[in-house]
């Protein structure tokens, strides 16, 4: 169980946030930049983050991979690949450090800012200036037909530099016993299902 004190929530102001998006090409910047500044979607049905009709707003591919990079179980962060999207809607595969926490996140990029909303079973990271800023994490917004243990790589590209080598052995060795990570029977029905809605691409 989670043992914490409830805090203010903090995150990057919305126009570091909007920065992040003006680094896209026009078409997904102007779109995000001048969506519903919002922390859920107006008629939103279902569990919030956990169904296609009640995604996570955020800003942006960036945004996408910080939000979830805060996101905390009880068995501490996230490794996470996107699985694809149907529509706007980006749809992740998650799993804790632990090897124990299965889950589907849907997430919306096209938001100016990040919701400070969560879904059920997760809490956020306490805010830190340098690593809550930048990519720094165990997960990618590209497809691992290995997942959780073809990351490597993706994760190293994605942060750069010397940094990004010492994150990505970091990934190796929470991965490299392959007997922790293996996907529940519930959570594999799951997968099914998001792949035979319509649009996935």
């Amino acid at each position: 169980m989670f043992n914490f004190f409830k805090k203010k929530f903090k995150d990057e102001s919305i126009e570091d946030q909007i920065k992040d998006l003006e680094r896209f090409p026009d078409f997904l910047s102007k779109e995000s930049i001048n969506g519903l500044d919002c922390n859920v979607l107006p008629n939103a049905k279902g569990e919030f983050g956990k169904v296609a009709t009640n995604p996570v707003p955020v800003n942006g591919p960036i945004g996408e991979i910080k939000y979830l990079n805060r996101l905390r179980t009880d068995e501490g962060g996230l490794i996470f690949h996107r699985l694809g999207s149907d529509g706007n809607i980006d749809i992740y595969e998650v799993v804790s450090c632990g090897g124990n926490v299965w889950d589907i996140l849907y997430l919306d990029m096209y938001h100016p800012r990040r919701s400070i909303n969560i879904p059920e079973g997760y809490v956020f990271s306490d805010f830190h200036e340098i690593f809550s800023r930048s990519l720094i994490g165990y997960g990618v917004n590209s497809f691992d037909s290995d997942f959780p243990f073809g990351l490597s790589k993706p994760i190293e590209d994605q942060i750069g530099g010397t940094l990004g080598v010492r994150i990505a052995k970091k990934y190796e060795e929470i991965v490299v016993d392959r007997s922790k990570f293996v996907r529940p029977f519930d959570h594999i029905e799951k997968i099914k299902k998001v792949k035979l809605a319509g649009n996935f691409t």
